[in-house]
């Protein structure tokens, strides 16, 4: 059995995603171990009956003491052979837990950020950091899904000897075909968050506009919406025509 853990796996964001696709393909059983909560929208997106879901109710260091408790008790009961971390806070419990469960299953980071702007970061999520780079060397390997963070981790300290990058994978349709003209569509996918850097997009955007009049803009993510003050704002600096932008 593999068990996975995460922090949150009611989000919707790349790890979480990533993770449902992963269970949607795998029909042999699993545990999957939120330290907060699970969505519908993930259950849905695993489509995977055999999967086990336990959240942990997680919303404070007091709760992630407690989850990480809880943690150790369900690694004893279900007797992992591998466990599965995804992301910092789930890595730091899994490392603790594993010790408390007196279960040895083996340990596999899952890290899906690179860490070109720390500064955007929660302070929760920078202390994360710090105390997994302590422990990266007590786990049995790491999985980035960029050679950029990788290379970023390795910088910080993150243990190097057991690590290796699979890129995140990309569902296509069955058929497609090429349009005869040239492409006068550029899209944007990601949700509202600093690193993501929707300003430099839309920058981008207003330069190319004034250079190519017919082309226009997509974007796709969560709280991307023109109706979102913060992103009307970022439109407004940017000098991009909120016309040629459409906002999904």
């Amino acid at each position: 059995m593999i068990m996975h853990v995460t922090t949150n796996f009611a989000a919707s964001a790349g790890a979480e995603t990533m993770l449902a696709r992963l269970l949607s393909t795998w029909r042999d059983p699993e545990v999957v171990v939120s330290l907060r909560e699970v969505s519908d929208r993930n259950r849905r997106l695993a489509d995977n009956p055999d999967v086990i879901y336990r959240s942990l109710g997680a919303t404070n260091l007091f709760g992630l003491g407690r989850a990480t408790l809880t943690l150790g008790k369900l690694i004893s009961e279900y007797k992992p052979a591998v466990i599965v971390c995804w992301m910092y806070h789930a890595m730091i419990a899994t490392s603790i837990a594993t010790r408390l469960s007196r279960h040895h299953p083996r340990v596999l980071w899952t890290i899906r950020q690179a860490l070109d702007d720390p500064s955007s970061l929660t302070h929760s999520t920078r202390l994360a950091i710090r105390l997994s780079r302590i422990l990266s060397t007590t786990c049995d390997g790491i999985i980035y899904n960029s050679e950029r963070a990788r290379e970023q981790h390795r910088l910080l300290g993150f243990d190097a000897s057991a690590d290796c990058v699979i890129p995140n994978g990309v569902p296509l349709p069955s058929t497609y075909t090429l349009p005869k003209v040239p492409l006068k569509v550029f899209g944007y996918a990601a949700r509202l968050h600093p690193q993501k850097d929707l300003y430099s997009f839309l920058q981008a955007a207003a330069s190319t506009s004034a250079a190519l009049p017919d082309v226009r803009f997509v974007t796709a993510g969560k709280n991307l919406l023109h109706s979102n003050l913060e992103v009307a704002k970022m439109v407004a600096k940017s000098g991009l025509d909120p016309a040629r932008i459409t906002f999904l």
